[in-house]
């Protein structure tokens, strides 16, 4: 019954998806493994986020939220149900908000999550930073979604094509006066991230991750452990930043970047 929800859901009958969905999930009996059971609800709240019924689908993710920390063996849901509010505040005009719970989205993640969680992350990021006329950093959330990105039956909104799409056509039509964009600069939500712009070759979106945890005390084999990485390829984001930064070691890159207040 949920595949074939699935499939309505894919012909953009979201009605009788819906229908379908709740159909079978009263038929979930108590021999439902919780993952699966959890993950359903889950689905039928992404799909009210395709038919733009925000509150329902936000009560009903901050109630699963609360359940993974009550539960265990459900915990690697949270980091994808922390995605689906940001999205929420997203559609809704948040960016601010948006920001917040993708990083707390990012701090479920690290731990564990599901295995298309990352390259929906980094997607959405894109759409936040795009608008905020944060260009590069979109382009390189595109490049991070496209390197993980999973097969999966169940619909997105929007496709990585069209997100690239559409930061290709915000920043073209984004104003420019006197060689500036038009930002709203006194936003303190990405106040670091427009520090970086300031820079003669600003960080990447993945060289920033690497450098909160390098301030948060981490070695190097504890931020490829964290972020999924090699240690080798750990050390070259590491070289990387030294080089932006004009530093040599790990200490004075932490120093440098909270006297710039990158973090």
């Amino acid at each position: 019954m949920i595949l074939l929800g699935i499939a309505y859901w894919q012909k953009g009958d979201f009605r009788e998806a819906e229908r379908t969905l709740m159909s079978a999930f009263q038929n979930i009996n108590k021999e439902t493994h919780p993952i699966l059971e959890n993950s359903a609800w889950m689905l039928l709240g992404d799909l009210y986020i395709h038919q733009c019924k925000f509150e329902i689908s936000k009560s009903l993710f901050e109630k699963l939220i609360n359940k993974t920390k009550k539960m265990k063996g459900i915990e690697i849901l949270r980091p994808s149900l922390y995605l689906g509010l940001a999205k929420i505040a997203f559609l809704e005009k948040d960016n601010g908000g948006a920001y917040e719970l993708l990083e707390q989205s990012m701090l479920c993640g690290e731990s564990s999550s599901l295995v298309d969680w990352k390259y929906k992350y980094y997607l959405l990021l894109a759409r936040i930073y795009a608008s905020e006329a944060l260009f590069s950093l979109a382009h390189d959330c595109i490049i991070e979604s496209r390197k993980v990105f999973i097969m999966n039956p169940i619909p997105d909104d929007v496709s990585i094509d069209d997100v690239e799409q559409e930061i290709y056509l915000l920043e073209k039509n984004t104003v420019v006066t006197d060689g500036k964009r038009l930002t709203k600069d006194n936003d303190q939500h990405f106040k670091r991230e427009r520090i970086n712009k300031t820079l003669s070759e600003p960080l990447t979106v993945r060289e920033l991750e690497v450098l909160l945890l390098i301030v948060s005390g981490y070695s190097n084999q504890e931020i490829a452990n964290r972020l999924y990485l090699s240690l080798n390829t750990v050390k070259s984001y590491n070289q990387n930043i030294f080089g932006k930064l004009e530093v040599t070691r790990r200490t004075q890159a932490a120093a440098k970047a909270m006297q710039l207040g990158l973090i």
